[in-house]
């Protein structure tokens, strides 16, 4: 079984889960969105806000942390399409492979990090301040999504050309 097979097979699922990640993403936006209008539409003709508003924001905006998966993925989050359109085949190839291990080193870090904090949050139990929902669970399953960004950027730094198909607009470098 060759290399080139096998990262097309990961890429193949990682794009499923990308998938999914990305219309939750969307579902996210769309919830803060009516969160917020409820909540100051209730201010400013009821004189009262939603209770617990910047909970429920701040959960979602966790939730939206998904996407962050999708932008690797598709290459969305770094593109520099005037210097790459001018350059070889190759150049792009090397440069792109160095642009993902950085990305896949800075992200490690802070997959890492995040971790360390879902795991304390977990361990003390916190919740959030006016409505008492658990944020552990909600940095936990964020974390893992930095993880597999991570692991998204070392596949698309191991074999480029694989993850060129997928890349939507120009080359990310």
């Amino acid at each position: 079984m060759s290399t080139h097979y096998l990262t097309r097979k990961v890429f193949k699922g990682i794009d499923s889960v990308a998938e999914v990640l990305f219309w939750i993403g969307n579902g996210a936006i769309a919830v803060i969105t009516l969160i917020f209008m409820i909540d100051v539409c209730g201010r400013v003709f009821l004189n009262k806000p939603l209770y617990g508003s910047n909970d429920f924001i701040e959960v979602t905006m966790i939730v939206l942390g998904f996407a962050i998966m999708y932008a690797t993925r598709t290459k969305q989050h770094v593109k520099m399409d005037i210097l790459s359109a001018r350059l070889p085949r190759r150049t792009k190839a090397i440069l792109t492979s160095i642009g993902s291990l950085l990305e896949f080193g800075i992200g490690a870090v802070i997959a890492y990090e995040v971790l360390i904090r879902a795991l304390h949050m977990l361990k003390f139990h916190e919740v959030s301040n006016f409505t008492s929902i658990p944020t552990g669970p909600f940095v936990l399953a964020l974390s893992i999504s930095f993880f597999v960004s991570c692991l998204t950027s070392l596949l698309q730094a191991v074999n480029p050309q694989v993850s060129e198909e997928k890349s939507e607009g120009g080359s990310a470098i």
